[in-house]
């Protein structure tokens, strides 16, 4: 599986990163598009954060009337932040949805009895 062409190098290096945390056989190729988003924001995020890093003034900004606002990196850390935190239990990278996805992935299939298939509509052989 490979990420959508919009990810920067970063950004699909943590595709890649989080790829490997799932096991093969529990993702599909339509995953791609969200994992591609996940992988973005948290690259948006590290740039945002850089960018505070590498600012003289950190996370804040005067104007030219001296008003002091927080920066746009600021606003890209909070909604960035925002959508990880919404959207990366449904690749278990939180300890809670981890061990949810654990449980869910372990399980085995149990095979269908005459009746399971029956009732699903699936063709079955009663003789």
């Amino acid at each position: 599986m490979e990420p959508l062409d919009y990810l920067t190098d970063e950004g699909k290096e943590i595709f890649h990163s989080i790829l490997k945390l799932i096991p093969s056989d529990k993702i599909q190729s339509t995953d791609t598009f969200e994992l591609s988003m996940l992988a973005n924001y948290f690259d948006l995020y590290a740039q945002a954060a850089q960018a505070i890093k590498d600012s003289k003034t950190g996370y804040k900004q005067t104007t030219k009337t001296d008003y002091s606002q927080i920066t746009a990196d600021v606003t890209m850390m909070d909604k960035a932040g925002a959508y990880i935190i919404k959207n990366s239990g449904k690749f278990g990278l939180n300890p809670e949805s981890r061990e949810k996805l654990k449980e869910v992935w372990g399980k085995k299939k149990k095979k269908k009895s005459a009746m399971d298939k029956l009732l699903e509509g699936d063709n079955v052989n009663v003789a």
